[in-house]
Protein backbone atom coordinates (compact mmCIF):
# COMPACT_ATOMS: atom_id res chain seq x y z
CA UNK A 1 0.00 0.00 0.00
CA UNK A 2 2.78 2.63 0.81
CA UNK A 3 5.42 1.51 -1.68
CA UNK A 4 6.70 4.75 -3.52
CA UNK A 5 8.80 7.51 -1.94
CA UNK A 6 7.42 10.70 -0.90
CA UNK A 7 7.35 13.50 -2.69
CA UNK A 8 11.04 15.21 -3.16
CA UNK A 9 11.08 19.24 -1.81
CA UNK A 10 11.88 20.24 -5.65
CA UNK A 11 8.92 18.40 -7.29
CA UNK A 12 6.38 20.16 -5.01
CA UNK A 13 7.88 22.89 -5.73
CA UNK A 14 8.15 23.18 -9.06
CA UNK A 15 4.00 22.02 -8.75
CA UNK A 16 3.51 24.98 -6.11
CA UNK A 17 4.98 27.38 -8.64
CA UNK A 18 2.39 26.74 -10.91
CA UNK A 19 -0.43 29.83 -10.54
CA UNK A 20 -3.48 29.13 -8.63
CA UNK A 21 -5.29 31.96 -10.00
CA UNK A 22 -4.84 31.07 -13.53
CA UNK A 23 -6.44 27.80 -13.82
CA UNK A 24 -9.24 29.01 -11.71
CA UNK A 25 -10.07 31.59 -14.01
CA UNK A 26 -9.42 29.36 -16.81
CA UNK A 27 -12.00 27.05 -15.44
CA UNK A 28 -14.67 29.81 -14.99
CA UNK A 29 -14.03 30.48 -18.60
CA UNK A 30 -15.08 27.54 -19.71
CA UNK A 31 -17.96 26.87 -17.99
CA UNK A 32 -18.88 30.40 -19.08
CA UNK A 33 -18.52 29.70 -22.58
CA UNK A 34 -20.36 26.80 -22.59
CA UNK A 35 -23.69 27.87 -23.40
CA UNK A 36 -22.54 30.15 -25.83
CA UNK A 37 -20.88 28.09 -27.70
CA UNK A 38 -23.86 25.52 -27.72
CA UNK A 39 -25.96 27.74 -28.33
CA UNK A 40 -23.76 28.90 -31.17
CA UNK A 41 -22.67 25.35 -32.45
CA UNK A 42 -26.35 24.61 -32.17
CA UNK A 43 -27.28 27.32 -34.70
CA UNK A 44 -24.84 26.41 -37.10
CA UNK A 45 -26.17 22.67 -37.18
CA UNK A 46 -29.56 24.27 -37.57
CA UNK A 47 -29.06 26.02 -40.93
CA UNK A 48 -27.16 23.51 -41.88
CA UNK A 49 -29.88 20.51 -40.95
CA UNK A 50 -32.73 22.62 -42.09
CA UNK A 51 -30.89 23.35 -45.86
CA UNK A 52 -29.67 19.78 -46.16
CA UNK A 53 -32.63 17.89 -44.41
CA UNK A 54 -35.45 19.92 -44.42
CA UNK A 55 -37.85 19.16 -41.00
CA UNK A 56 -35.74 16.08 -40.45
CA UNK A 57 -34.53 16.54 -37.08
CA UNK A 58 -36.45 18.57 -34.40
CA UNK A 59 -34.86 21.82 -33.16
CA UNK A 60 -35.31 20.85 -29.59
CA UNK A 61 -33.22 17.39 -30.30
CA UNK A 62 -31.22 19.23 -31.67
CA UNK A 63 -30.52 21.93 -29.41
CA UNK A 64 -30.12 19.36 -26.58
CA UNK A 65 -27.84 17.26 -28.22
CA UNK A 66 -25.13 19.77 -28.86
CA UNK A 67 -25.60 20.96 -25.67
CA UNK A 68 -24.47 17.13 -24.12
CA UNK A 69 -21.64 17.07 -27.23
CA UNK A 70 -20.34 20.56 -26.92
CA UNK A 71 -21.58 21.97 -23.25
CA UNK A 72 -20.59 18.73 -20.83
CA UNK A 73 -17.53 18.79 -21.60
CA UNK A 74 -16.53 21.93 -21.32
CA UNK A 75 -18.83 22.31 -17.95
CA UNK A 76 -16.36 19.03 -17.36
CA UNK A 77 -12.96 20.27 -17.60
CA UNK A 78 -14.41 23.84 -16.29
CA UNK A 79 -14.88 22.16 -12.31
CA UNK A 80 -11.27 19.99 -12.75
CA UNK A 81 -9.50 23.48 -13.84
CA UNK A 82 -11.09 25.31 -10.82
CA UNK A 83 -10.41 22.39 -8.74
CA UNK A 84 -6.70 22.31 -10.27
CA UNK A 85 -6.27 25.56 -9.12
CA UNK A 86 -7.85 25.14 -5.95
CA UNK A 87 -5.64 22.09 -5.11
CA UNK A 88 -2.81 24.60 -6.08
CA UNK A 89 -3.76 27.24 -3.40
CA UNK A 90 -4.37 24.56 -0.47
CA UNK A 91 -0.88 23.11 -1.12
CA UNK A 92 0.64 26.25 -0.75
CA UNK A 93 -1.34 27.27 1.90
CA UNK A 94 -0.47 23.82 4.16
CA UNK A 95 3.55 24.50 3.46
CA UNK A 96 3.11 26.92 6.76
CA UNK A 97 2.60 24.58 9.48
CA UNK A 98 -1.22 24.72 11.32
CA UNK A 99 -1.52 26.65 13.94
CA UNK A 100 -4.69 24.29 15.33
CA UNK A 101 -3.41 22.90 18.46
CA UNK A 102 -6.28 20.71 18.75
CA UNK A 103 -6.17 16.75 18.71
CA UNK A 104 -6.41 16.30 15.59
CA UNK A 105 -8.98 13.61 13.80
CA UNK A 106 -7.08 10.74 11.73
CA UNK A 107 -9.08 10.35 8.63
CA UNK A 108 -8.34 6.98 6.78
CA UNK A 109 -8.92 5.62 3.44
CA UNK A 110 -7.42 3.23 1.31
CA UNK A 111 -5.62 5.31 -1.58
CA UNK A 112 -7.24 3.18 -4.38
CA UNK A 113 -10.18 5.44 -3.28
CA UNK A 114 -8.63 8.80 -3.63
CA UNK A 115 -9.96 9.47 -7.26
CA UNK A 116 -13.77 8.30 -6.57
CA UNK A 117 -13.73 10.69 -3.31
CA UNK A 118 -11.72 13.33 -5.36
CA UNK A 119 -15.42 13.47 -7.32
CA UNK A 120 -18.78 15.35 -6.42
CA UNK A 121 -20.22 13.05 -4.06
CA UNK A 122 -22.32 10.51 -5.40
CA UNK A 123 -25.89 11.82 -3.78
CA UNK A 124 -25.18 15.29 -5.46
CA UNK A 125 -23.74 14.33 -9.20
CA UNK A 126 -26.99 16.07 -10.91
CA UNK A 127 -25.98 19.11 -9.54
CA UNK A 128 -23.70 21.25 -12.25
CA UNK A 129 -23.09 23.91 -9.32
CA UNK A 130 -20.98 21.11 -7.81
CA UNK A 131 -17.38 21.80 -8.19
CA UNK A 132 -16.29 19.83 -4.25
CA UNK A 133 -14.94 16.77 -3.87
CA UNK A 134 -16.50 14.12 -1.46
CA UNK A 135 -13.81 13.90 0.63
CA UNK A 136 -14.06 18.21 1.38
CA UNK A 137 -17.70 17.84 2.15
CA UNK A 138 -16.84 14.89 4.78
CA UNK A 139 -13.88 16.64 5.87
CA UNK A 140 -15.24 20.18 6.68
CA UNK A 141 -17.73 18.86 8.38
CA UNK A 142 -15.46 17.23 10.79
CA UNK A 143 -13.64 20.24 11.41
CA UNK A 144 -15.29 21.18 14.58
CA UNK A 145 -14.05 18.38 16.30
CA UNK A 146 -10.19 18.63 15.15
CA UNK A 147 -8.19 19.80 12.25
CA UNK A 148 -8.45 16.55 9.92
CA UNK A 149 -5.12 14.70 8.51
CA UNK A 150 -4.49 11.88 6.51
CA UNK A 151 -1.35 10.27 5.45
CA UNK A 152 -1.16 11.03 1.55
CA UNK A 153 -0.53 8.75 -1.01
CA UNK A 154 3.68 8.27 -2.10
CA UNK A 155 4.30 10.17 -5.35
CA UNK A 156 1.69 12.12 -5.33
CA UNK A 157 2.56 15.82 -6.32
CA UNK A 158 -0.62 17.63 -5.57
CA UNK A 159 -2.60 15.80 -2.55
CA UNK A 160 -6.72 15.93 -2.79
CA UNK A 161 -8.86 18.72 -2.24
CA UNK A 162 -9.99 18.13 2.03
CA UNK A 163 -8.04 16.51 5.01
CA UNK A 164 -4.49 17.92 5.31
CA UNK A 165 -1.24 15.73 4.23
CA UNK A 166 1.05 13.99 5.85
CA UNK A 167 3.89 12.09 3.98
CA UNK A 168 5.84 9.34 5.55
CA UNK A 169 8.34 6.67 3.94
CA UNK A 170 6.96 3.21 3.57
CA UNK A 171 9.27 1.84 6.40
CA UNK A 172 7.65 4.29 8.96
CA UNK A 173 4.26 4.60 7.97
CA UNK A 174 2.45 1.99 10.09
CA UNK A 175 4.24 3.41 13.48
CA UNK A 176 3.03 7.05 12.28
CA UNK A 177 -0.36 5.58 11.86
CA UNK A 178 -0.38 3.89 15.60
CA UNK A 179 1.07 7.14 16.78
CA UNK A 180 -1.39 9.28 15.44
CA UNK A 181 -4.19 6.51 16.48
CA UNK A 182 -3.03 7.77 20.11
CA UNK A 183 -3.08 11.41 19.71
CA UNK A 184 -6.31 11.30 17.75
CA UNK A 185 -9.50 12.65 18.77
CA UNK A 186 -11.51 10.55 16.54
CA UNK A 187 -10.57 8.26 13.55
CA UNK A 188 -12.61 8.44 10.82
CA UNK A 189 -12.63 5.62 8.24
CA UNK A 190 -14.24 5.34 4.76
CA UNK A 191 -14.57 2.09 4.31
CA UNK A 192 -12.96 0.89 0.85
CA UNK A 193 -10.67 -2.22 0.06
CA UNK A 194 -6.82 -2.66 0.67
CA UNK A 195 -4.40 -5.14 2.74
CA UNK A 196 -3.11 -1.63 4.19
CA UNK A 197 -6.88 -0.22 5.26
CA UNK A 198 -7.60 -3.37 6.77
CA UNK A 199 -4.52 -3.46 8.99
CA UNK A 200 -5.47 -0.04 9.78
CA UNK A 201 -9.06 -1.00 10.66
CA UNK A 202 -7.54 -3.34 12.80
CA UNK A 203 -5.41 -1.83 14.96
CA UNK A 204 -7.69 1.06 15.51
CA UNK A 205 -10.35 -1.71 16.65
CA UNK A 206 -7.45 -2.92 18.86
CA UNK A 207 -5.83 0.12 20.18
CA UNK A 208 -8.79 3.24 19.93
CA UNK A 209 -11.83 3.29 22.05
CA UNK A 210 -15.23 2.41 20.52
CA UNK A 211 -16.81 6.35 21.21
CA UNK A 212 -13.65 7.91 19.01
CA UNK A 213 -14.62 5.79 15.70
CA UNK A 214 -16.56 6.55 12.85
CA UNK A 215 -16.96 4.93 9.84
CA UNK A 216 -18.34 5.66 6.56
CA UNK A 217 -20.07 3.81 3.34
CA UNK A 218 -22.69 2.34 1.69
CA UNK A 219 -24.62 -0.18 2.52
CA UNK A 220 -22.63 -2.37 -0.06
CA UNK A 221 -19.66 -1.10 1.86
CA UNK A 222 -20.70 -1.73 5.52
CA UNK A 223 -21.68 -4.89 4.21
CA UNK A 224 -18.23 -6.78 2.86
CA UNK A 225 -17.19 -4.25 6.21
CA UNK A 226 -19.27 -6.14 8.90
CA UNK A 227 -18.89 -9.60 7.70
CA UNK A 228 -14.76 -9.13 7.63
CA UNK A 229 -14.77 -6.93 10.87
CA UNK A 230 -17.22 -8.54 13.14
CA UNK A 231 -14.85 -10.52 15.14
CA UNK A 232 -13.25 -6.84 15.87
CA UNK A 233 -16.03 -5.05 16.85
CA UNK A 234 -16.74 -4.49 20.31
CA UNK A 235 -20.32 -5.64 19.84
CA UNK A 236 -22.57 -7.80 16.66
CA UNK A 237 -23.86 -4.84 15.14
CA UNK A 238 -26.70 -5.58 12.00
CA UNK A 239 -27.07 -3.21 9.23
CA UNK A 240 -30.39 -1.61 9.24
CA UNK A 241 -33.02 -2.84 6.96
CA UNK A 242 -32.63 -1.18 3.20
CA UNK A 243 -35.02 1.92 2.55
CA UNK A 244 -37.66 0.71 0.77
CA UNK A 245 -37.82 1.70 -3.20
CA UNK A 246 -34.64 2.77 -3.23
CA UNK A 247 -32.39 2.85 -6.18
CA UNK A 248 -28.92 3.02 -4.77
CA UNK A 249 -27.61 1.73 -1.89
CA UNK A 250 -28.19 3.80 1.01
CA UNK A 251 -24.80 5.86 2.18
CA UNK A 252 -24.13 5.57 6.52
CA UNK A 253 -22.46 6.94 9.05
CA UNK A 254 -21.32 4.55 12.09
CA UNK A 255 -20.07 5.53 15.64
CA UNK A 256 -20.07 3.82 18.86
CA UNK A 257 -21.11 4.85 22.33
CA UNK A 258 -19.05 4.29 25.15
CA UNK A 259 -20.32 1.10 26.01
CA UNK A 260 -19.63 -0.50 22.26
CA UNK A 261 -23.01 0.22 21.31
CA UNK A 262 -23.63 0.71 17.28
CA UNK A 263 -25.56 3.51 15.81
CA UNK A 264 -26.12 3.80 12.34
CA UNK A 265 -27.16 6.75 10.67
CA UNK A 266 -28.38 7.44 7.42
CA UNK A 267 -27.48 10.21 4.56
CA UNK A 268 -30.45 12.19 3.48
CA UNK A 269 -30.80 13.06 0.07
CA UNK A 270 -29.37 17.10 0.02
CA UNK A 271 -32.08 17.73 -2.19
CA UNK A 272 -34.49 17.26 0.52
CA UNK A 273 -32.70 19.78 2.51
CA UNK A 274 -33.75 23.54 3.19
CA UNK A 275 -30.21 24.06 4.43
CA UNK A 276 -28.50 22.82 1.57
CA UNK A 277 -25.37 24.40 -0.02
CA UNK A 278 -24.87 24.58 -3.56
CA UNK A 279 -21.42 24.38 -3.80
CA UNK A 280 -21.38 21.52 -1.09
CA UNK A 281 -24.51 19.99 -1.13
CA UNK A 282 -23.36 16.76 1.21
CA UNK A 283 -21.87 19.17 4.01
CA UNK A 284 -24.95 20.02 5.83
CA UNK A 285 -26.26 16.45 5.27
CA UNK A 286 -22.89 15.03 7.25
CA UNK A 287 -23.15 17.99 9.47
CA UNK A 288 -26.38 17.24 10.52
CA UNK A 289 -25.58 13.23 10.57
CA UNK A 290 -22.46 13.72 12.68
CA UNK A 291 -24.56 15.58 15.70
CA UNK A 292 -24.76 12.33 18.32
CA UNK A 293 -20.85 12.26 17.94
CA UNK A 294 -20.35 15.62 18.02
CA UNK A 295 -22.69 15.82 21.39
CA UNK A 296 -20.93 12.63 22.58
CA UNK A 297 -17.31 13.85 21.98
CA UNK A 298 -18.29 17.65 23.84
CA UNK A 299 -17.16 19.37 20.51
CA UNK A 300 -19.28 22.32 19.47
CA UNK A 301 -22.02 21.89 17.01
CA UNK A 302 -24.52 24.19 15.21
CA UNK A 303 -26.85 23.82 12.50
CA UNK A 304 -25.68 25.26 9.19
CA UNK A 305 -27.33 28.04 7.79
CA UNK A 306 -30.16 28.54 5.19
CA UNK A 307 -28.29 29.76 2.28
CA UNK A 308 -30.70 32.10 1.20
CA UNK A 309 -28.60 33.59 -2.24
CA UNK A 310 -27.83 29.66 -3.14
CA UNK A 311 -31.60 29.30 -3.16
CA UNK A 312 -32.28 32.18 -4.81
CA UNK A 313 -29.60 31.13 -7.41
CA UNK A 314 -31.16 27.52 -7.76
CA UNK A 315 -34.51 29.34 -8.52
CA UNK A 316 -33.63 31.40 -11.27
CA UNK A 317 -31.58 28.44 -12.49
CA UNK A 318 -34.67 26.60 -12.68
CA UNK A 319 -36.51 29.35 -14.45
CA UNK A 320 -34.37 29.92 -17.16
CA UNK A 321 -34.42 26.13 -17.88
CA UNK A 322 -37.73 25.49 -18.02
CA UNK A 323 -38.13 29.40 -19.86
CA UNK A 324 -35.74 27.73 -22.47
CA UNK A 325 -37.43 24.26 -22.71
CA UNK A 326 -40.81 26.38 -23.10
CA UNK A 327 -39.65 28.59 -25.59
CA UNK A 328 -38.38 26.17 -27.94
CA UNK A 329 -42.03 24.18 -27.69
CA UNK A 330 -43.49 27.61 -28.64
CA UNK A 331 -41.19 28.17 -31.09
CA UNK A 332 -42.09 24.36 -33.14
CA UNK A 333 -45.89 24.64 -32.37
CA UNK A 334 -45.93 28.51 -33.83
Amino acid sequence: MRQQPTPSPERTSTALSDRPNFWRALGIALIVAALPLSGAATAVLAILAESLWPEAVPSSALAWGVFAAVGSPLLVGGIRLINKGRQLRAALESVSASEDTRPPVLYLRAFGDDAKLASPPQLAQINPFVISTGEENFVEALQGIGPVIAIGRPGEVLPPLGARRLYVDDAEWQARVIGLMGQARLVAFMIGTGSGLWWEVEQALHRVTPERLLFCGSSRDFTAFLNRAHPWLPRPVSLPPPRRLSLAPSEYLLHFDTDGQAHFTRLGNPALLLRGNLRKPMLPVFQFALRPLFEQLGAPWSAPPIPWKALAISVGFLIVLFGGIGLMAWLETG
